[in-house]
């Protein structure tokens, strides 16, 4: 295939995403509307009855939904000279809600001008800082304006969005609940105050604000979105679906609700579907994109792959994902197609010893090819038609590099067995949305130790690793343990795990790396896990060697580890 001077790059199209609203700090820019009042204009000028009246007709108008209408009536008031700061303010609100930001930003500024003391302008010039990333400047304009209005609903509400994300999130509750005192009926702070309740555990109260702000707005596809996750974690995914099957109902193009149905479904079983709707994660207001984009074209469905024909395979979201799905680079290798990986340089000792790509790409190295064709990895099992009746792969495909094998086949020769191996933490930047509330401390592996069942060896790395110096049970992992702690390199833990005789682990890297090599893996989930899993049984059908401990309910890993510690003294005949 010919060279291509220009790149194609991936249009932005995916756990769960909650969507603020859009009257408050919006998901989608869409700022709040003035509200239903003639504001004068400058002192000094004397109010024109007839265009009175064409600015309360152009208002109704923008709150019945009737934007070209209202449009009109305001860039005709512009035409014959009206000077009233409302007619510039709610103009430049009907731009935002249409999807012009880029033309509002002139007309709030003209809007001031004419009426400094105009709440409603300034709260929502605040949007625009805030949407420009600029917060501090956002919170100055929300305050000004709160210093006119202090009752001011949209004000208080897009004031706590903006210290959310500053993270004072104290103070955000504050300027939610003073939005409530003022207007119970606002509904955009019943969201947002859900959002942020929820965040902090409370999903009940999320679920009640979330309950009422839909009550309140029907229409809203976000609060739909926002309660079909809330279900969801709750356990009750076919609730869940329904959500999220209103929210596109309302909105057809709404990214985070097709993504998140993708999830449902997947999870549910229902892959055809899923796989659909999983596709949209790209088109998301912040996308987790592929780690690179070639300048080459993008296999896309339809295009049936000729033998010998060359894909590169691209790695996406996190290092899990790209153990769990590197497999079906084999796959289209045995359909005779020249399949190459691009991946996180951390695991290409292991893409290398498994036999996957003796040389795999970097991502900077990636986004220079310019020949044959590429695919997001985590398209590639829906493109194959990857679900549990037709799992495609399912045979051991990590393999670790034989002389480290050996290596601490050695260094553990004199630890008691069966030698287990644990973990308890992932990443915590990736654990937002949907992989929020997957891993636990290590002090819930005391019961573990208590069993008395052989030694225990910490896999654990990065975060969560700095709990083994305070650890009470910390004379029951090998003697080697310092060595496996300063070890960092992906084929050499493989190595490690290829001398466990059980790896248990929480929803992790780690959990796919034994998985992949066939280890006997088990691996504990909290109540509501990412899609892959299910959501029943004790078995996978990625991984034919790994066993799956769920929690009965949100948040109870005691149960887990109790069930976990009997099966364990099962296997192994104890008690």
């Amino acid at each position: 295939m010919g060279k291509r001077k220009k790149r194609n790059p991936i249009k932005p199209i995916g756990g769960f995403k909650e969507v603020a609203s859009m009257q408050l700090g919006p998901a989608r820019g869409q700022p709040q509307p003035a509200r239903l009042e003639i504001l004068s204009g400058p002192p000094g000028i004397t109010a024109d009855p007839a265009r009175g009246n064409q600015r309360q007709q152009a208002l109704e108008l923008l709150h019945r939904g009737e934007h070209q209408e209202a449009e009109q009536i305001y860039r005709h008031l512009i035409a014959a000279g009206d000077n009233d700061a409302s007619t510039y303010g709610n103009l430049a609100a009907l731009y935002g809600m249409t999807g012009r930001p880029g033309e509002m930003r002139g007309l709030l500024e003209t809007a001031l001008k004419l009426n400094p003391n105009y709440p409603d302008a300034l709260s929502n010039l605040g949007n625009l800082l805030k949407q420009d990333g600029q917060l501090q400047e956002a919170v100055d304009l929300y305050r000004k304006a709160l210093a006119l209005d202090p009752t001011h609903a949209g004000a208080n509400g897009n004031l706590g969005n903006a210290l959310k994300d500053l993270g004072q999130v104290d103070e955000a509750l504050q300027y939610y609940r003073e939005a409530l005192k003022h207007n119970p009926d606002h509904w955009p702070a019943h969201n947002n105050l859900g959002l942020t309740i929820k965040d902090r555990g409370d999903l009940e109260g999320a679920i009640a604000c979330y309950e009422r702000a839909l009550a309140l707005n029907p229409k809203s596809a976000e609060v739909l979105n926002n309660l079909g996750v809330a279900y969801a974690d709750r356990g009750e995914l076919e609730r869940s679906k329904e959500m999220y099957v209103q929210a596109l109902g309302l909105n057809p193009n709404y990214a985070e609700a097709h993504n998140n149905l993708g999830h449902t479904l997947l999870c549910l079983g229902d892959y055809s579907a899923g796989w659909r709707e999983y596709g949209w994660r790209w088109y998301k207001k912040h996308p987790t994109l592929p780690h690179a984009v070639p300048q080459c074209e993008r296999w896309l469905e339809g295009r049936v792959l000729q033998a010998g024909e060359q894909v590169l395979v691209i790695s996406e979201q996190g290092l899990g994902d790209t153990l769990h799905f590197m497999r079906y680079v084999l796959t289209l290798r045995e359909l005779g197609v020249n399949a190459r990986v691009c991946a996180q340089t951390k695991l290409h000792g292991v893409i290398r010893a498994s036999g996957i790509d003796a040389e795999p790409f970097t991502p900077p190295r990636a986004a220079e090819i310019s020949e044959g064709l590429w695919i997001p990895m985590m398209t590639l099992p829906a493109r194959l038609g990857v679900c549990p009746q037709q799992p495609i792969h399912t045979q051991p495909y990590i393999q670790a590099p034989s002389e480290l094998v050996e290596k601490w086949r050695q260094k553990l020769s004199g630890a008691r067995r069966p030698v287990i191996g644990i973990n308890w933490q992932g990443n915590p930047n990736q654990e937002k949305s949907n992989a929020l509330g997957r891993s636990f401390a290590l002090r819930e592996f005391e019961p573990l130790a208590q069993a008395g069942i052989g030694s225990l060896l910490s896999l654990q790395k990065g975060h969560g690793s700095e709990q083994l110096a305070s650890c009470s049970f910390r004379e029951h992992f090998v003697a080697c343990q310092s060595d496996i702690d300063h070890t960092w390199d992906f084929a050499e833990t493989s190595a490690i795990v290829a001398n466990c005789d059980l790896v248990i682990s929480s929803d992790t890297a780690v959990a796919h790396l034994a998985g992949g090599m066939g280890q006997p893996t088990w691996v504990l989930l909290k109540h509501t896990p990412e899609w892959r899993w299910g959501n029943a049984g004790d078995r996978s059908f990625w991984y034919p060697s790994m066993r799956l401990f769920r929690q009965p309910q949100r948040d109870d890993w005691r149960s887990v580890i109790k069930a976990t510690v009997s099966a364990l003294k099962q296997q192994y005949r104890i008690g």
